[in-house]
């Protein structure tokens, strides 16, 4: 728009706009051809008109307050208003005189209607996001959630306000996070440009959610602020469906699927209808020994030890009963020369069109041979068993818990059975120059031999790393490297560095994946640090962050292992709630053995007694300088 701050000081035909001059009474003093056009009049009918009688419309309206205003004030206005008689938007500037009021009027329908249909985009959009009949949301490279949708927020019953304070890792069932980093991993090198999986997520309330998750990389105009689009379908109805599907195919090919088993076909009564050859050279008995005879009484009457085998305590007899398959119940068949053979047995019924149970179909396997070659495998199994175990000891072996000046540091590690005490839980503490105290905790995916060397190789690598560096995020950066561009190599390692300068309490720190550290303060608030980033292996361009905080004296750094947060009890995570409440509980007084204890049990308490996976915890308390 061309303005002048005096109006004449600019013929009024050259301006690009419409001009009108009025004096104090709202005469018209002078205008443009542009005005006539706009109005729709000659200058002669227009000149010496008053303003509301040549545009009544405004009478009233918003224009009509704002010029008044503007003419009372001696003040500039500009308006937009709609002229509803000539179906045009006007912007209107105003500029007072003293002596009356000049207004430049211009057109600016298109620019309205540009703003609306630009709106009606947004709002377009904004809509569909919102009611998606599925899940959307949109993902940082580090895992954070950016934006979701409402669908989103139902299927895994957070507010969105809750859900954009995680990462979409946090929340996968941790049986699906390697294999879905895994396939991140090839999305984000490129080798892939989408990727779709069957996952579960956990609810909020713990439970397991099934859903079907479509990823793809958006990449914008910068590819620094590049992000994921996930479309999530919830289908944990499918899965029901599919497995109740599954098992009725099991039952229907039991029959054409067994013929190298034993195979037997019982009437309702549990006599023999049916024996196929298997079972013939099986027990010793021909199918015209074994037909009409009751199947218990003719190969399972007696136990191992000799005694009787009551019908009733059978578990293949409850598929007469309740019409739901035995699969793989271990048990003796007697043959006709009196040998006891271990078969793995299992049983379905038969269902005629009417849902009626018509009869079963039993198949038995021979397992003298398994039996043998298990017996030789635990054998095995053992020999590589005490050798992991002896390496890993040596990998939890720390420090006496008074080796560092002005800190104590005690640890504890439990086997999620006793039958396999080598996992890949480590933690370590080991004193840099200057006094400063390296503290380190970590899960290295696996079991047995081969992941307790590789938490070996871990563990002395970063040894290595923090005395060339003592950085924590370059250190895990240089080992993810490392790790991500191994051929072949899909170990997935969760890692948490920190770096205490006991004399201060400075704390520095950055972690891979893993469980928050907790920090027990004097107050008895229990503090948790923040997310730094993926786990190690899943993103060789992985950058992690490092922070900083203070642990004042006498408080206590709790880290753990996620062995402990996922003891699980009837769907539910013993979580880092629960870890919170039994550290908290200490309050920094009692020893540290004895908080690492209540932890260790409080989660295997909740997780009825055992753990599911392995768990390590390392506490550390800052103490007050010696008075010598």
């Amino acid at each position: 728009m061309v303005t002048a701050s005096t109006p004449h000081s600019i013929s009024p035909e050259l301006l690009s706009d419409a001009y009108l001059r009025v004096d104090l009474d709202w005469r018209i003093v002078d205008l443009n051809e542009r005005a006539c056009s706009l109005i729709g009049s000659t200058r002669s009918a227009l000149s010496r008109g008053i303003l509301w009688n040549v545009i009544p419309e405004w009478i009233g309206g918003k224009s009509y307050y704002e010029l008044h205003r503007s003419m009372t004030d001696q003040a500039d206005a500009v308006i937009e208003d709609h002229w509803p008689e000539r179906n045009v938007w006007l912007e209107i500037t105003a500029r007072p005189t003293g002596a009356g009021i000049c207004l430049f009027l211009r057109d600016i329908s298109e620019h309205k209607r540009l703003q609306q249909t630009l709106q009606e985009t947004q709002d377009r959009f904004r809509s569909t996001f919102e009611a998606a009949a599925v899940g959307i949301g949109h993902i940082a490279i580090d895992g954070r959630w950016l934006r979701v949708n409402e669908r989103l927020c139902e299927i895994l019953g957070y507010s969105r306000d809750e859900l954009l304070l995680r990462a979409a890792h946090t929340i996968t069932h941790p049986d699906d996070l390697s294999r879905e980093l895994r396939a991140l991993r090839m999305l984000l090198a490129g080798r892939i440009s989408q990727y779709s999986l069957e996952k579960r997520y956990i609810h909020k309330f713990g439970t397991p959610v099934w859903v079907e998750i479509t990823v793809s990389v958006v990449e914008p105009a910068s590819t620094s602020s590049r992000y994921l689009v996930a479309f999530v379908n919830e289908i944990s109805e499918r899965r029901v469906a599919e497995e109740q599907l599954r098992q009725q195919l099991v039952i229907n090919r039991s029959i054409t699927s067994s013929t190298t088993e034993g195979l037997f076909t019982l009437d309702t009564a549990g006599r023999v209808t049916f024996v196929n050859p298997a079972a013939e050279e099986l027990v010793g008995w021909s199918a015209e020994e074994m037909l009409g005879e009751y199947l218990h009484s003719k190969i399972f009457h007696t136990r191992p030890s000799g005694a009787a085998y009551p019908i009733v305590e059978s578990p293949m007899t409850t598929v007469f009963t309740t019409g739901v398959p035995v699969r793989n119940h271990e048990d003796y068949a007697v043959t006709k020369d009196g040998d006891v053979v271990p078969v793995l047995c299992s049983a379905a019924p038969i269902i005629d069109p009417s849902g009626m149970v018509m009869g079963t179909v039993v198949a038995i396997h021979d397992e003298s041979e398994l039996k043998k070659a298990q017996s030789q495998l635990k054998a095995l199994y053992e020999r590589e068993h005490r050798i992991a175990e002896t390496l890993q000891r040596s990998l939890l072996m720390m420090p006496p818990s008074d080796a560092f000046n002005q800190l104590t540091v005690d640890s504890l590690y439990t086997a999620a059975w006793e039958e396999a005490q080598v996992g890949g839980d480590f933690c370590d503490a080991f004193e840099l120059e200057a006094g400063k105290v390296v503290l380190v905790i970590g899960d290295v995916a696996g079991k047995g031999l081969t992941a307790a060397a590789r938490t070996a190789e871990i563990k002395y690598t970063l040894r290595m790393l923090m005395r060339e560096t003592s950085d924590p995020s370059t250190a895990l950066r240089r080992l993810n490297q490392v790790l991500a561009n191994r051929q072949g190599d899909d170990t997935i390692i969760t890692l948490t560095i920190g770096v205490i300068d006991p004399a201060t309490g400075a704390l520095r720190y950055s972690s891979a994946g893993s469980e928050p550290t907790l920090i027990v303060r004097n107050s008895g608030q229990v503090d948790a640090t923040e997310h730094c980033g993926l786990p190690l292996g899943a993103d060789s361009g992985a950058n992690y962050k490092m922070r900083e905080t203070t642990v004042d004296i006498n408080e206590t750094l709790v880290m753990f292992t996620d062995g402990i947060t996922e003891a699980r009890s009837k769907g539910l995570f013993f979580g880092i709630e629960g870890v919170t409440e039994l550290a908290a509980a200490g309050a920094n007084q009692e020893p540290l053995s004895t908080t690492a204890s209540k932890i260790m049990e409080g989660a295997r308490t909740f997780a009825g007694g055992r753990l599911q996976d392995d768990a390590c915890i390392m506490l550390v308390r800052r103490l007050p300088p010696t008075v010598d």
